[in-house]
């Protein structure tokens, strides 16, 4: 049985393994990581893992289904259009929509378009893909 940290585990892995053979030079951002200010030419990813609760499938069963997202929030320069993003934000897609990493699995991904600030350099897309995994409390 899965918990929470290997679950998260198991889709970092993933998501890195895919993103840098589709785009090396995106630059990746976890949770909890110290991220300094991207330079304004350079395109970049925030991932975060979050739980999102659990089912009990029966009555007086001890496993539960944990559920929960990976959340890539996708950032582009502003003026150069967003075939980049579209791109970076289908990969995240190919990377983890329908798979299955062990007892992870993971369903379709959705993508959604955040309103630009004005003035803000970034462009963003966020593509956030659910997720299950049974775990049976210690």
């Amino acid at each position: 049985m899965a918990d929470f940290d290997e679950a998260a585990v198991a889709i970092v892995t993933r998501f890195d393994a895919t993103l840098l053979e589709s785009h090396p030079s995106v630059a990746r951002i976890y949770d909890n990581q110290h991220a300094e200010p991207q330079a304004a030419s350079a395109s970049w990813i925030r991932l975060s893992i979050i739980g999102g609760g659990a089912n009990m499938p029966e009555i007086g069963s001890r496993m539960a289904d944990e559920l929960g997202r990976a959340i890539a929030q996708i950032f582009t320069p502003v003026g150069i259009g967003d075939s980049l993003a579209r791109q970076i934000a289908s990969s995240v897609r190919d990377a983890l929509q329908g798979i299955r990493i062990g007892e992870v699995q993971l369903y379709a991904t959705e993508i959604s378009s955040v309103p630009t600030e004005p003035g803000s350099p970034w462009r963003q897309l966020n593509a956030s893909t659910r997720f299950r995994f049974e775990s049976t409390p210690a």
